[in-house]
């Protein structure tokens, strides 16, 4: 396997619990390892900001940039990119999209306060974020 192949399982198969635990196994070990470097370059962002960011980017992705904010794809290159998706693919990113923007809005809290009879006021202010950083390291699913 070249690491960009995903591993088929049959739940049919007579050996399917063997499978499925030596697959778990090898991931969970993976895991660890996987844990302790992203907690290193969480540490190092963290420390030294927007410089660690873009030197984490020359090494992991090879891209050379002098600011963040030429790490932002223009938007006519998203489009380009989206136009030009085989239909049936595009279909199926707009279902999961859909999808998954449905699970998260039941998840959507609400700010409220109120006034203790003291005078005090208590509360919980939810705010949505503009943009966010993620890494998604190859897992089980």
């Amino acid at each position: 396997m070249t690491g960009l192949e995903i591993q088929s399982i049959d739940g049919a198969d007579a050996d399917f619990d063997k499978k499925l635990d030596a697959l778990l196994t090898r991931n969970g070990d993976a895991a660890a390892s996987v844990d302790h470097v992203v907690s290193e370059i969480i540490g190092t962002v963290r420390k030294r900001g927007d410089d660690a960011l873009l030197e984490l980017t020359r090494k992991f992705d090879q891209v050379d940039v002098d600011t963040v904010e030429a790490l932002r794809i223009p938007r006519t290159r998203l489009d380009q990119a989206l136009a030009g998706l085989d239909p049936g693919l595009r279909r199926a990113l707009a279902d999961a999209s859909r999808r998954i923007e449905n699970y998260h809005r039941k998840q959507l809290q609400e700010s409220w306060e109120y006034e203790e009879q003291d005078g005090t006021r208590l509360g919980q202010k939810i705010t949505a974020i503009d943009r966010v950083g993620i890494y998604v390291p190859g897992g089980k699913a």
